[in-house]
């Protein structure tokens, strides 16, 4: 069970009540056991003290026995009787001599163990002596003593023998004293402890004489009877309803029995004085804690009022209040946290706008972020109803600017745009991710879609001077009209967007949004329903495009591409379905047939003396999943191929999706010994001195760049650095998109390694890529 306290100073209280609690019952409890321990001892020391006095009684009274049973032996006129059978005569010497010496009991025993006299049973004539074994100690050492159980009762005895005229002892002559409940009674008087005689044997115990009466002496008597022995007698006795301690005397006796004393002592009686001591100390506890309780609450007080306060700004700064501030007036501990927290405020409150702005606001350039955007311009539209037009422009050539030039350079380019962008007040505008800007200008007063397109044209591809250079950035450029293409921020911004992607194989294009676009949206789906069923049916294909050495033609490799024979659709190109099964779970089984066939094929090639390596195309889906890299290791297994066989091409996209892991899953593939390029290069928005850290073996610059080198002297720029970086970092350089014989030589001049392009050969299915090359074979001797 735990308990809890609403208020610190509560908790303070109970704390420090509990701790003096404890303290306190840990000395109280201390007490008691001292207490307990020194009753013990006390009661131990009485025990010895008492058996002392028990003994040197039963000594003393054993001497006067052996004295007088001595005297008794040499007595003429018993001698005179014995010797003439006269035994009234030798009785009535014994009775004497008992009545003289203070005896109980006087017995005459003859040799052979019977009682001839028994001045205190006279009818016992004949009958064997109550202790044999006395006799027969006597008989070896002349004489013996012990205890000797009659009837109910112990007596204690001395036997010596009377001898005949020759030497030899005629009989035995035996006196003794009871040890009754009188003795125990006298005992008791002296020591105050009561006083138990016990015999015990194999039949247990028995209760001979105590100073207790009535019940009590029952509880003794059963007690007794419940020994076994009298070496290790049981510390506590159950004695008229209470605990006693037991401390046991054992009697020395020629005797067959064990004889003993038991004194004990009530427990209750030994702690009593202890426990009105500790009844005291209890008061005075009792006493101390309400004391304290009374200082406690004074001290907590004041110690927790400045807390108070600082609990009331924490909750004013919870429920938004970020003014908040506590008044300091302690210079201690307390105020140093008042002071923390005020100045812990203001950083919150000074945070807070931050984090309202971040939430608005691209923290690069300033500019309003997507969630902003959408947000006043549906704000816009509610208000107005007005028509309108939303364009999305695309910065073609930024992403290029920032692989070469690094980070920082397209940074500042991004400034000094967005510094264009808010000088002008009649649209709404953001940055809405990356190299992409959003704008959304009412059709009013005469101003149509078309004037509004040559402003943004005016402020996105008039050339930015940064320094001493000059960008040319250009766009791609996309829009949906209101209210015709949509009544909603989000669906306008989808569709415009939508209308931009079909327009970004042309730099300065805009494309504007058309009903038939979701068309095709909604046939990728079509697709992806029946692409399970294609890739166990076996209506995918694969085609291999070749990669030649520019130095001297030679085909060293291929990229495989997937096309799809569907047979209601005829075939399917891989960007009408591969982007929709990267959105769902048949990315994984379309990855393993793409790796498995791409291994065959390899295989295949290997088998017929030629060393082409297969490059497989691997999505973002891919580099977040270690499972890509256990299907790489099955194939180069299951078709057993060196690793350089395969080649993993990835997009520098798919890297920046879920870095972490696509890093971790990258170097697990080049772990292998699987070769890694990247495939794409100079569309994304990241530097090559980035992707140098990667395990990385080849560079392939994308075809947008190598397609315009001849007629755009930057693209031709943008190639030439990017090569001699690769490079630079040891890396081969593929040139996509090599569509003449014209690309061919700059590319050389350029030092490019590899070149693939439609000017080689356009994607071919595989035996058609076999005749290809044993043609080109043919044609080149």
């Amino acid at each position: 069970m735990t308990f809890a306290f609403k208020h610190i100073r509560t908790r303070m209280i109970v704390v420090f009540l509990l701790l003096l609690g404890g303290v306190l019952a840990a000395v109280l409890y201390a007490v008691y056991v001292a207490s307990l321990d020194n009753a013990k001892a006390r009661v131990e020391a009485g025990f010895r003290m008492a058996g002392g006095s028990f003994e040197q009684h039963v000594a003393q009274r054993g001497a006067s026995l052996a004295k007088g049973v001595a005297m008794l032996a040499a007595d003429a006129g018993l001698k005179s009787a014995l010797v003439g059978g006269d035994l009234p005569v030798a009785e009535a010497a014994l009775a004497s001599h008992a009545q003289r010496f203070g005896a109980d009991v006087a017995m005459l025993v003859s040799r052979d163990g019977r009682t001839l006299i028994n001045t205190l049973f006279p009818d016992d004539f004949g009958e064997p002596f109550p202790c044999q074994r006395m006799i027969q100690v006597a008989e070896s050492r002349g004489g013996s003593s012990g205890y000797v159980r009659i009837e109910e009762h112990a007596y204690q005895i001395v036997l010596t023998p009377v001898r005949g005229p020759n030497g030899e002892p005629a009989a035995w002559l035996a006196l003794g004293f009871v040890l009754g409940d009188k003795d125990a009674g006298e005992l008791r008087a002296l020591s105050g402890l009561d006083v138990h005689f016990l015999s015990v044997g194999d039949e247990g115990g028995r209760l001979l004489a105590s100073s207790l009466a009535g019940p009590p002496r029952q509880d003794a008597g059963r007690w007794a009877q419940g020994l076994a022995s009298v070496d290790k007698p049981p510390r506590i006795a159950r004695i008229g309803g209470r605990d006693h301690w037991v401390h046991i005397v054992r009697l020395e006796s020629a005797s067959a029995l064990d004889y003993a004393v038991a004194l004990t002592l009530s427990v209750d009686d030994a702690v009593a004085p202890y426990k009105a001591l500790g009844g005291q100390l209890i008061g005075i506890t009792a006493l101390a804690l309400l004391a304290f309780l009374y200082g406690a609450h004074l001290i907590s007080g004041r110690l927790t009022r400045p807390i108070r306060r600082l609990v009331e700004g924490v909750s004013a700064l919870a429920g938004g209040d970020y003014g908040a501030r506590v008044p300091v007036a302690e210079h201690d501990e307390l105020g140093i946290l008042a002071r923390g927290f005020n100045h812990m405020a203001g950083e919150i409150q000074e945070r807070q706008a931050r984090i309202e702005f971040l939430a608005y606001h691209d923290p690069l350039t300033g500019l309003a972020n997507r969630n902003c955007f959408v947000t006043e311009v549906d704000a816009a539209l509610n208000a107005s109803g007005k028509p309108g037009i939303l364009m999305v422009a695309s910065l073609a050539r930024l992403g290029a600017i920032g692989y070469i030039l690094g980070y920082d350079v397209g940074d500042a380019l991004l400034k000094a745009l967005a510094q264009r962008i808010r000088s002008r007040q009649d649209w709404i505008a953001a940055r809405l991710a990356g190299d992409k800007f959003g704008f959304f200008c009412p059709l009013e007063n005469g101003a149509g879609p078309d004037e509004w397109e040559v402003r943004v044209r005016a402020l996105l591809e008039v050339p930015v001077d940064l320094g001493e250079q000059r960008y040319d950035l250009g766009i791609h450029l996309g829009s949906a009209r209101f209210p015709e293409d949509g009544g909603v921020a989000e669906l306008l911004l989808r569709r415009a967007e939508l209308a931009m992607g079909r327009g970004m194989a042309t730099v300065g294009a805009h494309i504007a949004y058309a009903p038939e676009f979701d068309a095709g949206g909604a046939r990728r789906l079509a697709l992806l329903n029946d692409l399970g069923g294609a890739i166990e049916g076996g209506q995918l294909v694969a085609c291999f495009q070749p990669k030649a050495r520019i130095a001297d033609g030679q085909v060293v490799a291929c990229e495989m591409l997937i096309r799809w024979r569907h047979p209601d659709h005829g075939l399917v190109l891989p960007d009408d379905f591969i982007p929709a099964a990267e959105q769902s779970t048949l990315i994984q089984p379309l990855t393993r047939w793409v790796i498995d066939t791409a291994a065959a094929r390899a295989a295949n090639w290997r088998a017929q003396g030629r060393e082409i390596a297969v490059g497989v195309n691997l999505s973002a889906r891919n580099l977040a999943d270690h499972e890509v890299v256990e299907h790489l290791a099955g194939a180069l297994a299951r078709h057993g191929l060196p690793p350089e066989s395969l080649i993993a091409e990835i997009t520098e996209s798919a890297l920046m999706d879920d870095p972490e892991t696509a890093i971790e899953v990258v170097n697990a593939i080049a772990a292998l010994g699987v070769k890694l390029s990247i495939d794409d290069f100079g569309t994304g928005y990241s530097s090559l001195s980035q992707l140098s850290r990667l395990p990385v073996s080849e560079l392939k610059i994308d075809q947008s760049f190598v397609m315009r080198m001849l007629e755009s002297a930057q693209d031709s720029a943008i190639v030439q650095s990017t090569i001699e970086l690769a490079h630079t970092l040891g890396m081969t350089v593929v040139a996509e998109g090599v569509e003449t014989v014209e690309h061919w030589g700059p590319l050389g001049f350029y030092r490019c390694d590899l070149a693939q392009g439609y000017y080689l050969s356009k994607p071919l299915e595989a035996d058609d890529f076999d005749a290809w090359l044993a043609a080109r074979q043919d044609d080149r001797g």
